[in-house]
Formats: C-alpha cells, sequence, structure tokens
C-alpha cells in the first residue's frame, strides 16, 4: 500500500520509503455553479520501477462528483509518449480538516494506479498507457466506474479512432454583473506593460450554438490563462471545455496552447479528455467574432477537430 503524506509537496510512500514527490498542484476553482478543479499536477516517481518518471495530468475535476476522469496528457522516461486516464474517486473524506486516503495499486500493461493520498479530496485511479499499447476504439458508451474504464483500455484493439467536428461561441464577459473572467493575480509592472505581461486570470465561460449572447449554452470553458508575452498580447490558456448538454453531456477537452489574441486565426491544443472523448488529441481553432475594447467583452468563433475513440 501507498500513502500520501500531508506535506506541502505530497510524499507517496511505502512503510516510509518515499516512491514518488508530487509538487503542489495548480488547483485553481473555476466553475461558479458546483465546487470544480481545474487540476494541473505532474506526478514525479523517486523509487522502483518508475524511479524519474513524470505523468503529467491536466483536466476537470468535480469533486463532490462520485467517479471523475482527468487526462494524462504527457509523460517521461518508462512512460514515455504514453498517454491515458487519472479516474478520481473518493475515498474519505475529513470536513473539518480537508484530508483524505487515496490507496495505489500498479498493474501491467496499463500500469493502473491507485492513490491513497492524505491531505487532498480525491482517490485517482491513473490508468496510463504506454503508447506502443495505445489501439484503437469506439465512444459510444461512456463507463465511469474503474473497472468499466479499465475494461474499455483493455478493448482498444477492436475498435477504430473516429474524428468529431465541432462549432461553438467562447463568450468572455468580465464587465458582466455575474463576470466570467476574474484577474485573480498580477505583477506590479503589469498594469504598465503594454501586453499586460504577469496577468493571470480564472475563467468560467459559456459557450453557446451562436453568437448571441442568449444562444443555447452547450457548454463551459473553465480554466486560466495568463498574459505571458512581453512582446504582443499572447496569452497561455490552460483549460477545459465542459460540455453540458447533447450526446456529449458530461465529457470534456483538455486545452493547452498559445493564444495571440489579435491575430486572425489561432490554434490551441487539444491534449485529452474525458467521457466520449475520453485519450482525445486534436486541435481547436480560435477566431474573435467581437470584441469591445471598453469593457473587455469578447465573443470568440471556435472550430475544433478532435480524435478520439
Amino acid at each position: 500500500m501507498w500513502l500520501w503524506s500531508p506535506t506541502p509537496a505530497m510524499l507517496m510512500t511505502r512503510r516510509g520509503k518515499i516512491l514518488a514527490k508530487r509538487p503542489p498542484p495548480s488547483q485553481g476553482k473555476t466553475n461558479q455553479h458546483e465546487l470544480g478543479l481545474l487540476m494541473c499536477m505532474t506526478y514525479v516517481f523517486k523509487d522502483g520501477k518508475y524511479n524519474g518518471s513524470i505523468l503529467s495530468v491536466l483536466g476537470h475535476n468535480t469533486v463532490f462528483h462520485n467517479h471523475r476522469e482527468l487526462s494524462i496528457v504527457w509523460v517521461s522516461v518508462f512512460f514515455h509518449l504514453a498517454r491515458g486516464v487519472a479516474m478520481a474517486k473518493t475515498y474519505s473524506f475529513n470536513t473539518t480538516i480537508g484530508d483524505a486516503v487515496v490507496e495505489n495499486i500498479l498493474s501491467p500493461p496499463f500500469h493502473i494506479i491507485t492513490i491513497r493520498e492524505m491531505g487532498k479530496q480525491t482517490q485517482a485511479l491513473l490508468l496510463c498507457l504506454m503508447f506502443i499499447h495505445v489501439a484503437l476504439v469506439s465512444s459510444s458508451g461512456i463507463a465511469e466506474e474503474p473497472e468499466a474504464v479499465e475494461s474499455w483500455l483493455k478493448n482498444l484493439h477492436h475498435h477504430k479512432e473516429k474524428v468529431t467536428k465541432l462549432h461553438f461561441y467562447f463568450h468572455d464577459t468580465p464587465s458582466a454583473k455575474n463576470p466570467t473572467t476574474i484577474i485573480v493575480a498580477k505583477a506590479n509592472t503589469t498594469l504598465t506593460s503594454p501586453t499586460l505581461f504577469g496577468m493571470v486570470s480564472v475563467i468560467d465561460d459559456p459557450l453557446t450554438i451562436g453568437p448571441e449572447p442568449t444562444s443555447k449554452i452547450v457548454g463551459r470553458a473553465q480554466g486560466l490563462f495568463s498574459a505571458a508575452d512581453q512582446h504582443e498580447l499572447g496569452l497561455l490558456m490552460c483549460m477545459t471545455y465542459v460540455f453540458t448538454g447533447g450526446k456529449y453531456n458530461g465529457s470534456t477537452l483538455s486545452v493547452l496552447g498559445h493564444n495571440p489574441v489579435f491575430h486572425n486565426h489561432r490554434e490551441l491544443s487539444i491534449v485529452g479528455g474525458s467521457g466520449v472523448f475520453r485519450l482525445a488529441r486534436g486541435v481547436a481553432m480560435a477566431k474573435t467574432y467581437s470584441f469591445n475594447t471598453t469593457t473587455g467583452d469578447a465573443v470568440v468563433e471556435y472550430d475544433v477537430v478532435v480524435v478520439h475513440y
């Protein structure tokens, strides 16, 4: 059994010996409707078979749901070029002090890892697929329980990849009575920088079928962006598209990329997903539909192409 100790760095141990160290994750609250976290973190293994290896995780964590999926978007050394799924299920949670416990189990070929951690609110079962084991699968059904997801992964070779195209509009409204974008950090020099360098904002932006504010909402873009370019207004985007209606209801796409907002066309990477989009990869192409220079409100048109199973 492996345990996470309740330290700032979250150590994974077995009989007191450190096996892995997880740096404190970027864990922003990005949901105004329920407790939903953007999880951006790495599991750094420090001993044993996986010594020196890293699992990089990015995804949407609705902490009070029974089962949650996060994307394993990149790995190194033993897991080189792998991608996979981190399944989260709360094992125990102390509502007074916030401590939780998560168990760890490893099983080849999918490297199934369950993590019992103290000081965190989730149990994570990490199923990491080595790249050479990645086969093709259909996403006609969404299995949420860890056992069902493991079975889904083991049957990848029976199915084929498919391409899904999505089109929607992203509404960023910092001037609203209930703003969908809030600045949470800035440097002393940010306001004098022509590119707002150093600004960090958290977003919970609606995604709609049409560009009008009254158009039907199909999901939300939840995450954060930071002004990370000193030469032009360029944003580092780290977010999840959380779909809330239709056949993609409950599924997510994990997005990471550079957004030079004044360019006509921009590309962001789809690095993972959950539900229907489990193990997804693809491209999100952005084009500004409207921008109010006084209020900062913007509507952005997105064409998304996703390869999944």
